[in-house]
Protein backbone atom coordinates (compact mmCIF):
# COMPACT_ATOMS: atom_id res chain seq x y z
CA UNK A 1 0.00 0.00 0.00
CA UNK A 2 2.78 2.42 0.94
CA UNK A 3 4.59 1.71 -2.35
CA UNK A 4 1.44 2.54 -4.33
CA UNK A 5 1.03 5.78 -2.37
CA UNK A 6 4.66 6.72 -2.96
CA UNK A 7 4.30 5.98 -6.68
CA UNK A 8 1.15 8.15 -6.84
CA UNK A 9 2.92 11.06 -5.13
CA UNK A 10 5.95 10.74 -7.43
CA UNK A 11 3.79 10.65 -10.56
CA UNK A 12 1.77 13.63 -9.31
CA UNK A 13 4.95 15.65 -8.85
CA UNK A 14 6.13 14.72 -12.33
CA UNK A 15 2.79 15.80 -13.81
CA UNK A 16 2.84 19.10 -11.90
CA UNK A 17 6.43 19.78 -12.97
CA UNK A 18 5.63 18.86 -16.56
CA UNK A 19 2.67 21.22 -16.61
CA UNK A 20 4.66 24.35 -15.81
CA UNK A 21 3.03 27.44 -17.27
CA UNK A 22 5.49 29.08 -19.65
CA UNK A 23 4.63 32.22 -21.64
CA UNK A 24 4.07 31.54 -25.35
CA UNK A 25 2.42 34.45 -27.14
CA UNK A 26 3.68 37.96 -27.84
CA UNK A 27 0.98 39.20 -25.46
CA UNK A 28 2.32 36.90 -22.70
CA UNK A 29 5.82 38.27 -23.21
CA UNK A 30 4.61 41.88 -23.30
CA UNK A 31 3.57 41.49 -19.64
CA UNK A 32 6.96 40.14 -18.54
CA UNK A 33 10.44 41.63 -18.21
CA UNK A 34 12.37 41.78 -21.51
CA UNK A 35 14.85 39.14 -20.39
CA UNK A 36 12.04 36.55 -20.39
CA UNK A 37 11.53 36.85 -24.12
CA UNK A 38 15.31 36.88 -24.63
CA UNK A 39 15.54 33.60 -22.71
CA UNK A 40 12.46 31.79 -24.05
CA UNK A 41 11.85 33.29 -27.51
CA UNK A 42 14.90 35.32 -28.53
CA UNK A 43 14.83 37.36 -31.70
CA UNK A 44 18.58 36.94 -32.23
CA UNK A 45 21.75 35.47 -30.69
CA UNK A 46 22.81 39.04 -29.94
CA UNK A 47 19.76 39.48 -27.68
CA UNK A 48 20.66 36.34 -25.72
CA UNK A 49 24.28 37.47 -25.44
CA UNK A 50 23.22 40.93 -24.21
CA UNK A 51 21.04 39.54 -21.40
CA UNK A 52 23.49 36.80 -20.53
CA UNK A 53 26.19 39.44 -20.09
CA UNK A 54 23.86 41.72 -18.11
CA UNK A 55 22.47 39.05 -15.76
CA UNK A 56 25.45 36.71 -15.62
CA UNK A 57 25.81 32.94 -15.60
CA UNK A 58 22.50 32.34 -13.82
CA UNK A 59 20.60 33.79 -16.78
CA UNK A 60 20.57 30.14 -17.86
CA UNK A 61 18.03 29.37 -15.09
CA UNK A 62 15.89 32.47 -15.58
CA UNK A 63 13.17 30.81 -17.65
CA UNK A 64 12.00 29.21 -14.39
CA UNK A 65 11.50 32.65 -12.86
CA UNK A 66 9.69 33.80 -16.02
CA UNK A 67 7.37 30.78 -15.73
CA UNK A 68 6.67 31.76 -12.09
CA UNK A 69 5.83 35.33 -13.10
CA UNK A 70 3.57 34.13 -15.89
CA UNK A 71 1.79 31.61 -13.63
CA UNK A 72 1.30 34.22 -10.90
CA UNK A 73 -0.19 36.69 -13.38
CA UNK A 74 -2.59 34.06 -14.68
CA UNK A 75 -3.58 33.06 -11.13
CA UNK A 76 -4.28 36.69 -10.17
CA UNK A 77 -6.63 36.95 -13.16
CA UNK A 78 -8.86 34.14 -11.89
CA UNK A 79 -11.75 35.74 -10.05
CA UNK A 80 -14.31 32.96 -10.31
CA UNK A 81 -14.91 30.86 -7.22
CA UNK A 82 -16.15 27.75 -8.99
CA UNK A 83 -14.39 24.61 -7.75
CA UNK A 84 -12.65 24.07 -11.10
CA UNK A 85 -11.35 27.64 -11.28
CA UNK A 86 -10.25 27.57 -7.65
CA UNK A 87 -8.41 24.30 -8.24
CA UNK A 88 -6.73 25.71 -11.36
CA UNK A 89 -5.68 28.83 -9.44
CA UNK A 90 -4.12 26.65 -6.71
CA UNK A 91 -2.36 24.67 -9.43
CA UNK A 92 -0.91 27.85 -10.98
CA UNK A 93 0.27 29.13 -7.61
CA UNK A 94 1.82 25.73 -6.81
CA UNK A 95 3.63 25.74 -10.14
CA UNK A 96 4.87 29.28 -9.49
CA UNK A 97 6.24 28.30 -6.06
CA UNK A 98 7.94 25.25 -7.59
CA UNK A 99 9.64 27.37 -10.23
CA UNK A 100 10.94 29.80 -7.61
CA UNK A 101 12.07 26.91 -5.41
CA UNK A 102 14.09 25.74 -8.42
CA UNK A 103 15.71 29.18 -8.70
CA UNK A 104 16.57 29.19 -4.99
CA UNK A 105 18.06 25.74 -5.30
CA UNK A 106 20.03 26.19 -8.55
CA UNK A 107 20.97 29.86 -8.95
CA UNK A 108 23.83 31.49 -7.08
CA UNK A 109 22.64 33.30 -3.90
CA UNK A 110 24.26 36.45 -5.29
CA UNK A 111 22.17 36.37 -8.50
CA UNK A 112 21.16 39.92 -9.31
CA UNK A 113 17.47 39.00 -9.74
CA UNK A 114 17.01 37.51 -6.27
CA UNK A 115 15.39 40.63 -4.76
CA UNK A 116 12.78 40.37 -7.55
CA UNK A 117 12.49 36.60 -7.17
CA UNK A 118 11.94 36.84 -3.40
CA UNK A 119 9.34 39.59 -3.92
CA UNK A 120 7.49 37.43 -6.43
CA UNK A 121 7.52 34.50 -4.01
CA UNK A 122 6.05 36.80 -1.35
CA UNK A 123 3.30 37.81 -3.80
CA UNK A 124 2.55 34.15 -4.50
CA UNK A 125 2.28 33.46 -0.77
CA UNK A 126 -0.09 36.43 -0.33
CA UNK A 127 -2.23 35.17 -3.21
CA UNK A 128 -2.18 31.71 -1.53
CA UNK A 129 -3.37 33.23 1.78
CA UNK A 130 -0.07 32.52 3.56
CA UNK A 131 0.80 35.96 5.00
CA UNK A 132 3.53 34.82 7.41
CA UNK A 133 5.51 33.24 4.56
CA UNK A 134 4.86 36.35 2.42
CA UNK A 135 6.25 38.68 5.10
CA UNK A 136 9.32 36.44 5.44
CA UNK A 137 10.01 36.71 1.69
CA UNK A 138 9.34 40.45 1.51
CA UNK A 139 11.94 40.83 4.26
CA UNK A 140 14.31 38.51 2.40
CA UNK A 141 13.96 40.72 -0.69
CA UNK A 142 14.65 43.84 1.37
CA UNK A 143 17.74 42.25 2.91
CA UNK A 144 18.99 41.26 -0.55
CA UNK A 145 18.71 44.86 -1.84
CA UNK A 146 17.66 47.62 0.55
CA UNK A 147 17.22 50.11 -2.32
CA UNK A 148 14.71 47.93 -4.21
CA UNK A 149 11.39 49.61 -3.41
CA UNK A 150 8.81 47.04 -4.58
CA UNK A 151 8.91 44.79 -1.47
CA UNK A 152 8.50 47.80 0.85
CA UNK A 153 5.54 49.02 -1.21
CA UNK A 154 3.76 45.66 -1.39
CA UNK A 155 4.39 44.90 2.28
CA UNK A 156 2.96 48.29 3.25
CA UNK A 157 -0.08 47.58 1.06
CA UNK A 158 -0.60 44.30 2.91
CA UNK A 159 -0.34 46.06 6.29
CA UNK A 160 -2.91 48.66 5.17
CA UNK A 161 -5.19 45.84 4.00
CA UNK A 162 -5.13 44.23 7.47
CA UNK A 163 -5.53 47.66 9.12
CA UNK A 164 -1.99 47.77 10.55
CA UNK A 165 -1.25 51.41 9.71
CA UNK A 166 1.65 51.55 12.15
CA UNK A 167 3.36 48.61 10.40
CA UNK A 168 2.66 50.14 6.98
CA UNK A 169 4.16 53.47 7.99
CA UNK A 170 7.21 51.85 9.58
CA UNK A 171 8.06 49.79 6.48
CA UNK A 172 7.56 52.79 4.17
CA UNK A 173 9.82 54.96 6.32
CA UNK A 174 12.44 52.22 6.32
CA UNK A 175 12.33 52.02 2.53
CA UNK A 176 12.57 55.79 2.19
CA UNK A 177 15.81 55.78 4.22
CA UNK A 178 17.41 53.87 1.34
CA UNK A 179 15.41 55.32 -1.58
CA UNK A 180 14.24 58.77 -0.44
CA UNK A 181 13.12 59.85 -3.92
CA UNK A 182 10.90 56.82 -4.55
CA UNK A 183 7.57 58.05 -5.91
CA UNK A 184 5.85 54.76 -5.02
CA UNK A 185 6.90 54.90 -1.38
CA UNK A 186 6.35 58.64 -0.93
CA UNK A 187 2.88 58.45 -2.49
CA UNK A 188 1.89 55.61 -0.16
CA UNK A 189 3.28 57.39 2.91
CA UNK A 190 1.49 60.65 2.05
CA UNK A 191 -1.79 58.78 1.57
CA UNK A 192 -1.28 56.99 4.89
CA UNK A 193 -0.55 60.23 6.77
CA UNK A 194 -3.76 61.82 5.39
CA UNK A 195 -5.97 59.01 6.70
Amino acid sequence: MFKKYLLFITLSLVVIKASAEYPKTDFDFSLLPQYCKAKLKPSSPAEVKKWSKKLGHDFGHTHHYCAALHSLRRAKNIFSTTPDKAQYKRHLLGVAIGEIDYMEDKASPSYILFPHIYTTKAEIYLESKQPAAAIEYFNKAITANKKFTKPYALLSDYYVEINNKKGARKILEEGLKYSPKSKHLNRRLNKLVKR
